[in-house]
């Protein structure tokens, strides 16, 4: 998604001139960038779910 700083290397959505940047290359980003949302909020809900009683079990061995 970032300007083109070295065109040799990469085609860049949003500085012209767009080579190669179809509707496919478009659903495939905002498909990762969804995805990586999703699991983002999936393990950080999974975290904060564990969190109070994977430190007790800490705690509990530290003693």
């Amino acid at each position: 998604m970032l300007p083109t700083f070295w065109s040799d290397f990469q085609d860049s959505y949003i500085s012209l001139p767009h080579t190669n940047v179809t509707w496919f290359s478009w659903f495939s980003a905002v498909t990762e960038i969804g995805a990586g949302v999703v699991f983002g909020c999936v393990g950080l809900a999974t975290v904060r779910a564990r969190g109070a009683a994977g430190n007790t079990r800490v705690a509990e061995s530290v003693r």
